[in-house]
């Protein structure tokens, strides 16, 4: 998987790419705040508020690293 086409993807705000990001790294993204929150609720919420902020912000994303560290940084 190529990183600079999801980018690139994303910023293009183009729907296909931002399912595929969306399913491939949901449950890796909710596992690090379950384990603080111990709450599936508040956890998948806090998850699914930062994919509403990757959407509205995408036009502006600007990745130095990869996605996985990115998306870390900013949950």
């Amino acid at each position: 998987m190529n990183e600079n086409i999801l980018i690139e993807g994303l910023r293009k705000q183009d729907k296909v790419i931002f399912d595929f990001v969306f399913n491939y790294y949901y449950s890796g993204l909710c596992a690090f705040p379950m384990r603080f929150l111990n709450d599936r609720e508040a956890t998948e919420d806090l998850v699914q508020d930062f994919f509403v902020f990757l959407w509205s912000k995408g036009t502006r994303l600007q990745v130095n690293t990869s996605l996985k560290a990115y998306f870390h940084a900013k949950s």
